[in-house]
């Protein structure tokens, strides 16, 4: 009766052991999926935030062309316009 026992509870133990250890590979795919998704997340922001730098550097060398046409073209230099968009904008809320 005590080795029935014995065996039993060692069978059951035998069936934890493989269910841990199934587990376990199936926690470690997912702590690499994981992981994978973050670097991808990472990489996705990364290009994003390249992006929007080069979205920024493009409109700001388009607006600064512009001003210089502006200005060549303008005997007076810079018209209201330019000048109300170049004033900061404390300026423009006190209507300066």
């Amino acid at each position: 009766m005590e080795a029935s026992k014995a065996n039993s509870i060692m069978l059951r133990l035998g069936h934890l052991r493989e269910n841990l250890e199934e587990l376990d590979k199936k926690f470690g795919r997912l702590a690499v999926n994981a992981q994978v998704v973050g670097q991808i997340q990472r990489a996705d922001l990364d290009t994003i935030q390249i992006a929007i730098r080069i979205t920024m550097v493009a409109s700001t060398s388009l607006w600064n062309d512009l001003q210089e046409q502006i200005r060549k073209a303008s005997p007076s230099g810079m018209t209201r316009e330019l000048r109300e968009h170049n004033m900061p904008l404390e300026c423009k809320a006190l209507d300066l």
